[in-house]
């Protein structure tokens, strides 16, 4: 699926551009037996994404990909914001979230812990630096399981 996604992305990001957007997040999941396809989209102007942000989106999109069709099984397409608690799915993401609280999930305990909450102070290669309780933490980007922004409401 990740080649076809690939794809996908290759088909619409530019079309998404022409639009006035950027392309955060792509993916294929399958939920209670329904699959999606999402495309998750943000404002480079940093204003909030709204629905008919998402319709303009969603119309576009749909034609680019049912003129190649590289999906061959029924699925739903959504269109929608990355949202406040957004997913850091890269280290691209992880470098624009720096100075931002963001929970850490490890894929396996580090120093007797899976989870942090801290600050995201800097990347350093494929180290996350997190401030934590006032004590700073180093995690290896690769031992990370999920990353999301954690803004205080």
């Amino acid at each position: 699926m990740e080649e076809k996604l690939n794809v996908i992305q290759e088909m619409t990001e530019q079309s998404i551009r022409e639009l006035g957007y950027w392309l955060y997040h792509l993916e294929f999941a399958t939920e209670e037996g329904e699959n999606y396809l999402r495309f998750f989209i943000e404002n480079p102007s940093g204003e909030p994404i709204t629905l008919d942000d998402c319709e303009k989106v969603s119309r576009r999109v749909s034609v680019l990909i049912d003129e190649k069709d590289p999906i061959e099984s029924a699925y739903f397409l959504e269109v929608s914001s990355p949202g406040l608690f957004r997913q850091l799915y890269t280290l691209e993401h992880a470098a624009k979230a720096v100075g931002e609280r963001v929970r850490v999930r490890l894929a396996d305990s580090e120093k007797g812990k899976k989870n942090f909450l801290g600050i995201l102070t800097a990347l350093e290669g494929d180290q996350l630096v997190l401030e934590v309780e006032g004590k700073q933490e180093r995690i290896d980007w690769n031992g990370v399981r999920l990353i999301h922004l954690e803004p205080e409401v």
